[in-house]
């Protein structure tokens, strides 16, 4: 569940019309929602002495226009944000929600339900090769906007080889990667983009680690959610995600504006800790808190040291050095 705040007047407005819209939707293109732990800090910030509102809660499964979990103001925190009007059939629950000095939660807010999950790591950990080197292979045989794809190809390729012989490090490589990536996506529509995508993902479908998928489908079947944890950029991450049956996925987020990619990333680059912090955020706003002693973790790089720390389950898969060396340090199984 996610948390709207509005005008009384305004939730009249919409019940009449079934559909609901704010006016910084009309400013920003978007609705501005927060997860349970983020409703009183928004509250007290941007509605003090504001009369008359109601919390509005939201499944987010039965919202019909896209949700993105995004940090657009760097504050280190992603907020949901509704990309389209609300259909108010996916409100839930709503709650007189009065100003008395402060604000404070209803006292009829049910508690979250405790969830144990399973963060993997994409890039050479559920996929053996490289996921941007699949995507960039496949756009030169279609010779998808070539002008752009060649030069970055070439720079991937380049970034890959100064990692192994130790010019550059792995996290370094991660942001300019998804910066580039950004930028080739710069002025083309989610639409062209998804054709894209969802060729390249049947390309990195066929190097996936059977023995690891074949282990998430058990995780599954024993009640944990299986999330993909990845630096890549979210629209290939979700296409990753769906063909690997996982329950869902955490990227980096990119910037959308009227349907056409503007070339910015719409939040950090999601690795390490972000990515533990991405999961609590986004199963909150699902109704749900992470129990994190019960859940498991899989990289093969260092990067994601601090997300193995947070999981009481760490494996490390074909580890690099750094990661080896943690994981014999610290007791970390390897699959």
């Amino acid at each position: 569940m996610i948390f709207h705040i509005t005008s009384r007047a305004d939730w009249q407005k919409a019940k009449e019309t079934g559909k609901y819209r704010d006016k910084a939707f009309l400013k920003d293109g978007f609705i501005h929602c927060s997860t349970l732990s983020q409703v009183l800090g928004v509250a007290n910030s941007l509605f003090k002495d504001q009369r008359d509102l109601v919390l509005l809660g939201i499944d987010v499964g039965s919202v019909k226009a896209t949700v993105r979990y995004e940090d657009l103001c760097e504050s280190g925190r992603l907020y949901p944000h509704i990309y389209g009007e609300l259909n108010v059939d996916a409100v839930v629950a709503v709650w007189d929600f009065p100003y008395d000095g402060s604000f404070g939660l209803p006292e009829d807010i049910d508690k979250l339900k405790s969830i144990s999950v399973v963060l993997t790591d994409v890039d050479g950990t559920l996929v053996n090769g490289h996921i941007y080197v699949h995507l960039f292979k496949y756009m030169l045989k279609r010779k998808w906007r070539i002008t752009r794809t060649y030069p970055f190809f070439l720079y991937i390729l380049f970034s890959l080889l100064r990692s192994k012989i130790g010019k550059h490090d792995r996290m370094a490589n991660q942001d300019r990667w998804a910066y580039g990536i950004a930028w080739l996506f710069r002025g083309i529509s989610e639409e062209e983009i998804d054709s894209v995508l969802e060729g390249a993902t049947e390309k990195i479908a066929a190097d996936f680690r059977t023995d690891l998928v074949k282990g998430l489908v058990k995780m599954q079947k024993q009640g944990y959610r299986v999330l993909l944890a990845s630096t890549g950029v979210t629209p290939l991450i979700e296409a990753i995600a769906k063909a690997v049956g996982a329950d869902g996925y955490i990227g980096t987020p990119l910037r959308v504006s009227n349907g056409v990619y503007t070339g910015e990333l719409a939040g950090a680059v999601c690795n390490g800790i972000h990515k533990v912090r991405s999961a609590d955020v986004m199963l909150e706003g699902e109704g749900y808190v992470v129990d994190w002693s019960k859940s498991w973790g899989f990289s093969d790089g260092s990067p994601d040291i601090p997300m193995l720390k947070a999981v009481g389950y760490p494996v490390v898969v074909e580890p690099d050095e750094e990661l080896l060396e943690a994981a014999l340090e610290n007791g970390w199984a390897e699959f």
